[in-house]
């Protein structure tokens, strides 16, 4: 296989794990959102009807965990021997997944918000520059960039 075909099959690669990667993360936070739920809730079964705790106090923590767990678990994927195509797509869904947890958080601070997610990005190229990597981990960034753009900005 000559070198543009096989640039070509990792950029397919990366759109279609990036793809797969953003589900499953976004999966894996409802679901732990809703066993997250369930516990507090559970423990709240003998309150009075009418009364409205603050029952919800953990999703700031498990949103903003979670983004940064994925922020810092992308970066040890590309310590380790996985094929490229692969690592971009971790990525996508790390950059996508932190995006989204600190756009939500800081929403009240669009200013804030923009300039986390601007700094994250330059970071992130700059590191991938540094490492000498393909065009298809910078496709990878452009893919969380436009999903995080979806979901923080719906209309």
């Amino acid at each position: 296989m000559n070198a543009k075909s096989r640039s070509i099959k990792d950029g397919i690669f990366v759109t279609i794990g990036s793809i797969v990667v953003l589900i499953l993360s976004f999966a894996l936070y409802f679901l732990l959102f809703r066993l997250f739920e369930g516990m507090i809730m559970d423990e709240q079964e003998g309150m009075v009807v009418g009364h409205q705790p603050d029952s919800l106090n953990f999703v700031s923590w498990l949103r903003m965990g979670y983004g940064i767990a994925w922020l810092l678990g992308g970066l040890a994927v590309y310590r380790s021997g996985l094929p490229e195509w692969f690592k971009a797509s971790i990525l996508a869904g790390a950059l996508t997944s932190f995006f989204a947890a600190f756009g939500v958080q800081l929403y009240e601070m669009p200013m804030i918000m923009t300039g986390v997610i601007i700094l994250v990005i330059a970071a992130a190229l700059v590191w991938l520059y540094k490492m000498h990597k393909k065009w298809y981990h910078y496709y990878a960034v452009a893919i969380a960039i436009a999903a995080s753009a979806f979901y923080l900005f719906p209309y």
